[in-house]
């Protein structure tokens, strides 16, 4: 124990400092927390602080703050809220505005046309599209002045020497007549995929590779086409019912093969597509199952 005003040693019972005669007061007991190191007088005295009495409650640790009234801005946190919801709503239906308003015009060109779905080439005639196995009669309502040519062949649209023919066959399970060959040699029409009427003959073997030329219509001997000694010339590239495309080769040994293995060759599942070329450029277009297409030549 020390002289709380000399800070001379005393003993422990003693109650005058023999130093300066101070009385020594018993309260200084405690006096050695003034004598802790420096950065630990805090630690002492929150150890031997009371604790508070009716302090009270904190505020929840998430409430959202204020930062508006903090910043002057004088708005409060709901009011930016519900701006911020009337926000969101209204992107959101400018947002479905837009989409809705990119599908009407997708639709107006096309690019919902049924035929897309098909595997097959499609025939973009600019007025409508016509794909293998489509119902005639919506085709009738899209030609109107539709001529019977025989039997089952229909000339959809002509002008002079150029035309847009179909092939229908009746399909009896749906009570309906079905598209199974359409052929053109109008100008201004085409495969929907970007070869036409007039077009060179080298988008044939940039779009179908497999096609092989042949001087007959079926090219049982395909050979390499040359613009300037052949006159006119037949490219054609064989598809199975999924639109994979063989060679003449492939196709006849997938036949072959079919015919070893199940007795038969269903030529309803097989098509063609065929091209007639003359002077280097696509004079002709004719898309078929193959039973079709032995029935229209």
């Amino acid at each position: 124990m020390f002289c709380s005003k000399c800070g001379n040693p005393l003993a422990d019972n003693a109650k005058f400092c023999s130093t300066c005669g101070a009385t020594v007061n018993i309260v200084q007991e405690d006096s050695p927390v003034l004598q802790q190191p420096a950065g630990r007088v805090g630690e002492a005295e929150s150890i031997q602080m009371p604790k508070p009495v009716n302090v009270p409650k904190p505020e929840p640790l998430m409430q959202e703050p204020n930062f508006n009234g903090q910043m002057g801005y004088g708005a409060a946190a709901p009011v930016q809220k519900k701006s911020k919801k009337g926000l969101i709503i209204g992107l959101s239906l400018g947002g479905m505005l837009l989409i809705l308003v990119t599908v009407v015009i997708l639709f107006a060109s096309g690019l919902f046309n049924s035929a897309s779905s098909s595997p097959f080439p499609v025939l973009d005639t600019g007025k409508t599209q016509i794909y293998y196995g489509e119902n005639f009669d919506s085709l009738e309502k899209e030609f109107p002045n539709k001529e019977e040519k025989r039997g089952s062949y229909y000339s959809l649209e002509r002008s002079g020497d150029q035309s847009v023919g179909c092939l229908v066959r009746a399909d009896k399970e749906r009570g309906e007549t079905k598209l199974v060959q359409w052929i053109t040699t109008m100008n201004n029409t085409g495969l929907a995929n970007g070869i036409s009427i007039g077009d060179s003959y080298e988008k044939i073997s940039t779009k179908y590779p497999d096609a092989m030329c042949s001087t007959e219509i079926r090219p049982n001997n395909p050979s390499k086409y040359d613009p300037e000694i052949d006159a006119s010339v037949y490219f054609t590239v064989y598809m199975d019912e999924n639109g994979n495309t063989y060679s003449y080769a492939e196709y006849e040994q997938k036949r072959a093969d079919s015919i070893r293995e199940q007795g038969n060759f269903d030529l309803a599942k097989w098509y063609a597509l065929d091209f007639t070329v003359e002077n280097g450029q696509i004079t002709r277009i004719i898309f078929g199952d193959l039973v079709a297409l032995q029935q229209g030549h």
